[in-house]
């Protein structure tokens, strides 16, 4: 079994773990999305667009379909989150790079 490990993020527990079987890195989808800004609000709830997530990770070469809870490779997280092109992902990249430095140790 793979052990989570949870950090908060600008009001925002995330969601790392270490791929037991393939030793790597790994970031919850959820929110790195929600930090992507690849989210709606339906009815006072946020949710994640997936149809959209799965389709850049399509455009990158990631062929696995996501959904909530699970997660991807944080080789993989770097190029995804480039595709939203905005500040607040790219904090939230480099906040991800640190922590899973950390976890790494």
């Amino acid at each position: 079994m793979n052990e989570l490990t949870v950090r908060e993020f600008n009001g925002t527990n995330v969601g790392f773990r270490i791929n037991k079987t393939t030793g790597a890195s790994e970031v919850r989808i959820d929110e790195v999305a929600k930090f992507c800004g690849w989210t709606e609000t339906k009815d006072n709830k946020e949710y994640v667009m997936f149809r959209r997530v799965n389709k850049f990770l399509n455009e990158l070469g990631f062929s696995a379909q996501v959904s909530k809870g699970d997660f991807i490779p944080e080789y993989i997280m770097y190029p995804l989150i480039g595709k939203a092109n905005n500040g607040k992902a790219t904090k939230f990249m480099l906040w991800v790079g640190q922590v899973l430095t950390e976890i790494r140790q």
